[in-house]
């Protein structure tokens, strides 16, 4: 049960979530002028601080390497219980969980629920950051 103490240390920090849509502004420097020296350039020329936009980018590529996870409806009866409704994966980690639920249970992933699978008594799964990344294209 040490994740589950590490889950909830990690889970606490955590006010709200943000969810980044645009590319930081250092990548976006290097795609404006091509190279990172190029970047690196502007910025100091600019009378800016490189470290900034350092920091920025790599905090942002920190946290693609974790997995938020959250139960959005735990079910608590007399019979049941949620101790973990929420938590932080790292790259290598994993979480199984197994439905006590007799029906109804579902899961899915990104807020689509209309890709959900069923989650019903007996059925288990593992939850990981993937190892691949997708681009989402607009």
């Amino acid at each position: 049960m040490a994740l589950c103490a590490a889950n909830e240390a990690a889970m606490s920090r955590y006010e709200k979530i943000a969810l980044v849509v645009r590319k930081t502004r250092l990548a976006e420097l290097i795609e404006r002028f091509n190279t990172y020296a190029q970047a690196i350039f502007y910025i100091t020329h600019a009378g800016l601080d490189f470290d900034d936009y350092q920091r920025e980018d790599e905090a942002y590529r920190r946290s693609l390497e974790q997995l938020v996870w959250v139960v959005r409806e735990p079910y608590v009866s007399r019979h049941s219980s949620a101790r973990q409704a929420a938590g932080v994966l790292a790259a290598g980690q994993s979480l199984r969980l197994e439905s006590l639920m007799p029906s109804g249970g579902v899961v899915f992933s990104d807020g689509m629920e209309a890709d959900s699978l069923q989650f019903n008594a007996g059925v288990t799964v593992e939850v990981r950051p993937a190892e691949q990344r997708a681009q989402l294209v607009a």
